[in-house]
């Protein structure tokens, strides 16, 4: 398919500076919202976003769609992320329609590219490494163990 569907740009609407902003949720859920984000990269279907040494948040989605007599016949995947994930600056949303099997779902179409784009911010931005906004284990045996398991996979 061509590239003529891809926006890239600022959103197509202007916030007011000058206006208040309504505040919807409480710092607390709001700081509960990102840690969940950022672990679906760490752990979750956003898997394939993850790359050392810069922390992103993003949830992936895969949605059926309906063709007119013919019931769900097709579908869209898209992927949402942040980074970085502590005081987040870009917001990336990509939506692929009708992707070709075997890529149909979100974590092999389009969170492959939203990773890229976010690589590209930081090679143009020429950002240093970010550290995580969250940790995945409290109990601290338990963060040694998986230290020493991503290390030992990494390297």
């Amino acid at each position: 398919k061509s590239l003529d569907k891809i926006f890239i740009g600022p959103v197509p609407y202007s916030l007011n500076p000058n206006k208040p902003r309504k505040k919807i949720f409480s710092n607390k859920t709001t700081n509960q919202i990102c840690n969940m984000l950022e672990k679906t990269i760490l752990l979750g279907t956003g898997h394939n976003a993850f790359f050392q040494g810069f922390s992103l948040g993003g949830k992936t989605g895969t949605a059926q769609q309906a063709v007119k007599n013919l019931g769900y016949q097709e579908i869209a995947t898209s992927f949402f992320c942040f980074y970085p994930a502590k005081n987040p600056k870009y917001i990336i949303y990509v939506i692929i329609d009708k992707p070709k099997s075997p890529y149909n779902f979100a974590s092999n179409t389009a969170v492959e590219l939203g990773k890229a784009i976010v690589q590209e911010i930081i090679g143009l931005n020429n950002d240093l490494p970010t550290k995580p906004r969250t940790f995945l284990f409290k109990n601290s045996k338990v963060k040694k163990k998986v230290f020493f398991f991503f290390f030992f996979f990494f390297f």
